[in-house]
């Protein structure tokens, strides 16, 4: 009686997985759904397909960072060749380019519309030919590159000594740092020692960079804009992340212009902001710092695909 229900347990599991309207079969990896350019889906037209027979790959991607981006390169990965002698070699015969360039910039996330910029593309290819009863399940990785930046803006407020002492008196709270910071697949967190006194002449600020986007940075200078859509040369670039620092007149930073992520996703360093002229200031003031981070990246998703023999 146990195994009698099986089949009608599974007939009922279909039906729902029918009518919630997950019919495709073929595994896929899951969507990266943090900040920067995600691949929304990567699948094939058939998710099995006879010896020599034509398939399309299709990739979509969303923008869902605070960054518009012009350069966005999409490749499919797999066991393929672009000569038509592939499929009697038992590999696949990709009849498009492996990589396409995204036509048009990438418009950034809209919170009021819950959506970004996207992209499709699609790949051309024939399955190799294989004997029946012979069989085989193919695997491809669909995997994007861009360009993308991340941007924090803290807000630290000074006080003189004479005003620190006062606030310290009267037991009152002192100004907080003020944090904003943009959607990326690259966060940058800082903090600061609090309160800060204008008389010591100096503050420490920490810097804490995070690939928090499930993907792959890599140093973004010279990796885009060329005539034709290739993949990225990434000898010696992988984890380099470069940054910039704006502070306002009265302050300068000293800080690294690039940080590099090695085994780890994360990399804090120190950095050293210089009151200059402190006895100017007169009253507790507030002082803007942005700290940008700009850099390449990828992020990549599998699918699969059975081939028949053929008699």
């Amino acid at each position: 009686m146990k195994w009698a229900t099986a089949p009608v347990l599974a007939t009922i599991l279909c039906t729902l997985l029918f009518f919630s309207g997950c019919i495709r079969t073929s595994p896929e990896t899951p969507t990266v759904t943090r900040d920067g350019i995600v691949i929304t889906s990567f699948y094939p037209s058939l998710d099995e397909v006879s010896a020599g027979k034509n398939l399309r790959l299709t990739m979509e991607i969303e923008n869902r960072g605070s960054n518009a981006t012009p350069n966005v390169i999409a490749c499919v990965i797999g066991p393929y060749e672009r000569s038509e002698e592939a499929v009697t070699q038992g590999m696949w015969y990709l009849k498009s380019e492996s990589c396409y360039g995204a036509t048009k910039t990438l418009s950034p996330f809209d919170p009021e519309s819950q959506s970004g910029g996207s992209a499709r593309f699609i790949w051309e290819l024939q399955a190799p030919n294989l004997q029946y009863p012979q069989e085989r399940t193919d695997r491809f990785k669909g995997r994007v590159y861009y360009e993308y930046s991340s941007e924090t803006t803290v807000k630290v407020p000074v006080y003189t000594m004479s005003e620190y002492l006062a606030v310290k008196q009267k037991g009152e709270d002192f100004e907080s740092v003020e944090v904003t910071k943009t959607l990326a697949p690259v966060d940058i967190s800082v903090s600061v020692k609090e309160p800060i006194i204008a008389e010591d002449g100096y503050f420490i600020i920490k810097i804490t960079v995070t690939n928090k986007g499930g993907g792959v940075v890599f140093d973004s200078e010279g990796s885009f804009g060329n005539a034709t859509a290739s993949p990225p040369d990434l000898e010696d670039k992988i984890g380099v992340i470069r940054m910039q620092y704006t502070v306002p007149s009265g302050l300068t930073i000293d800080c690294d212009n690039t940080i590099e992520i090695f085994k780890g996703n994360s990399r804090t360093v120190s950095c050293e902001v210089e009151i200059q002229n402190p006895e100017n200031i007169k009253t507790m003031k507030i002082f803007p710092i942005t700290i940008k981070a700009k850099y390449g990246y990828y992020v990549e998703r599998e699918t699969s695909v059975k081939v028949l023999g053929t008699r």
